[in-house]
């Protein structure tokens, strides 16, 4: 190989290994207050930051190097997809992730022990194949089983995720996690690259995988960063007018825990089966709303609607689904047209834009508010306007 080309090659590898350093300092310095989300993305860019050390003293032609460096190598591509999974998971979760969950990295620090003892008392079979096929057998083998174990498990969580999502709150933005999936396909993708730069042979293959690696790494980064987790949404919407200290701040906080670990006592007993408390709880959410006018918050979630209630929001979530048969961001968006509607209808009113009109009803965005209006009525909004105009006149 000429020695332009062993430099292009070497420059390449090295891209995506600067970028990952580079991003790994910026998630451990940019947030002074890091939540276990921020530690666990920052920790899979460090994993990712190792496999492409691996890859840059290969392709640099340290041969040696790369051949100890597969003591972090090995656990580390092992643990991606464990890392991936528990990301979700802190994201998603309203409660704290287990101590136990840390059991996932086993076979890796197992993989970690045995590859540190072959290396620091069994050099003589390093030089063996036997350890070749060990290596095989770690790094292909139990990486590819753990993927199909964790990817599967991380699909499922973001999938209740994303049903869960529309039982807490009124709204979509930065808090459905769809990025998420885009995420675990970009995932699946680069392992995919990786196969398909070892078993084929094409031009350009060089560039491919560095290529598919930073976009990635963008795309996760970018997003990563602007993602809180689901109970710090939640904490922090719910104080949107009520909080003006930490200490009262704490207090929110407290009661959220309570709320998701024991019932109130006026339903302590049941498991709301009983169609009178079911219709009861109804009664109250519908009167909440329709006095208070609470859907027009934007940031209203069932946790919100839980304090004010003095009822479990879990209760009220399943009073909503079998009483009303809906979920809360779609009863909400309901309470939000109708008012929407009133205001399009109303002649006084008729200076006001569309997309104010769906502002001050409580949707985050234009989009949103022609979404769910249409999804309703059946009608955008500006034909539902023009429809009335038109009745009006006559």
């Amino acid at each position: 190989m000429a020695p332009n080309q062993t430099l292009t090659d070497t420059l390449i590898t090295f891209t995506p290994l600067a970028m990952s350093v580079l991003f790994a300092l910026l998630l451990l310095f940019i947030k002074s207050k890091k939540s276990l989300s921020d530690i666990l993305l920052n920790i899979f860019i460090i994993l990712l930051a190792i496999i492409q050390l691996e890859f840059f003293l290969v392709n640099s032609g340290e041969k040696e190097v790369a051949l100890r460096m597969l003591i972090l190598f090995t656990p580390a591509f092992q643990s991606l997809p464990i890392i991936k999974y528990l990301y979700i998971k802190s994201l998603s979760s309203l409660e704290p992730i287990s101590k136990r969950s840390w059991l996932h990295f086993t076979p890796s620090i197992l993989s970690l022990i045995l590859l540190l003892i072959i290396n620091l008392f069994l050099n003589d079979f390093i030089k063996q194949d036997a350890y070749w096929n060990l290596l095989i057998v770690l790094i292909i083998g139990f990486t590819l089983v753990l993927n199909l174990i964790y990817i599967p498990k991380s699909i499922i969580v973001y999938r209740k995720h994303k049903i869960s999502s529309g039982n807490l709150f009124s709204y979509q933005e930065g808090v459905d996690l769809k990025w998420m999936r885009l995420s675990i396909v970009g995932y699946i993708f680069f392992f995919a690259s990786i196969a398909i730069i070892e078993i084929f042979d094409f031009p350009g293959d060089s560039f491919f995988l560095p290529i598919v690696y930073s976009l990635y790494l963008f795309y996760l980064i970018i997003n990563g960063l602007k993602q809180k987790p689901i109970y710090n949404v939640l904490t922090r919407t719910l104080t949107f007018k009520h909080v003006k200290s930490d200490i009262e701040f704490e207090k929110v906080k407290e009661f959220i825990t309570k709320e998701s670990t024991q019932d109130i006592d006026k339903y302590k007993t049941s498991s709301l089966q009983d169609n009178e408390k079911i219709a009861e709880i109804a009664n109250s959410l519908t009167h909440y709303l329709v006095t208070t006018k609470a859907f027009l918050n934007p940031g209203l979630n069932l946790m919100d609607v839980s304090r004010q209630l003095g009822i479990n929001y879990k209760y009220i979530s399943q009073a909503i689904n079998i009483h009303f048969r809906k979920n809360f961001i779609r009863l909400i968006s309901e309470y939000r047209v109708e008012e929407a509607k009133q205001m399009i209808s109303d002649p006084s009113k008729a200076d006001i834009t569309l997309e104010a009109i769906g502002e001050l009803c409580g949707f985050q965005s234009k989009s949103t508010f022609y979404s769910a209006f249409k999804k309703i009525t059946g009608k955008t909004p500006l034909l539902f306007k023009t429809e009335t105009a038109s009745k009006n006149s006559i």
